[in-house]
């Protein structure tokens, strides 16, 4: 085989090593003495007052009160539901509210929503007429599901808020 043909298989460059595998890992992550361009601290000299926490393994809690594009997840069988119009609330299990009426929302499997409103509520108190725009036919239902999908939110005294949404018309789901 030629030198021209075997050159094809080899690589350009010199085996990672020494001063080369410095420069190509900051090729890939940058000097560590540069602050990275999101705010993250940089390693040499960590700034507390930017970026995120790093004793809270890289999250920033949200002050209270500020609300960003939040994804409401739910189980698969719910989704035709909420794409068909039949589902049009959900009980989730919060230490405080986390969103608010007229937030645009994003539910994976259906699309974009729109947060019509965002009540507390008393699990006890809830009737079957509050529990059919969730997708059960009882109170007893609902409250059975929140129970067996917030057990530990349910222990630790967390409050119940009753979101009601609807799915946005297409013609406003890419904006």
């Amino acid at each position: 085989m030629s030198g021209s043909q075997n050159s094809r298989h080899r690589p350009s460059q010199p085996p990672v090593c020494g001063e080369n595998s410095r420069r190509l890992a900051d090729r890939f992550t940058g000097p560590q003495n540069r602050p990275h361009p999101s705010g993250f601290p940089d390693r040499q000299n960590p700034d507390p007052t930017r970026g995120p926490d790093p004793t809270s393994g890289g999250l920033t809690p949200r002050p209270r009160g500020s609300y960003a594009l939040a994804m409401l997840l739910f189980k698969k069988k719910f989704l035709p539901a909420i794409r068909c119009g039949q589902k049009t609330q959900t009980i989730r299990l919060w230490k405080y509210r986390k969103m608010r009426a007229g937030q645009r929302s994003y539910i994976p499997g259906a699309g974009y929503i729109r947060i019509a409103a965002v009540d507390e509520v008393e699990l006890d108190a809830l009737a079957d007429e509050d529990a059919r725009p969730d997708g059960f036919d009882s109170a007893d239902e609902l409250r059975a599901e929140v129970a067996r999908l917030y057990p530990d939110q349910l222990a630790a005294g967390h409050r119940a808020f009753r979101i009601v949404f609807h799915v946005l018309p297409p013609d406003e789901q890419k904006k």
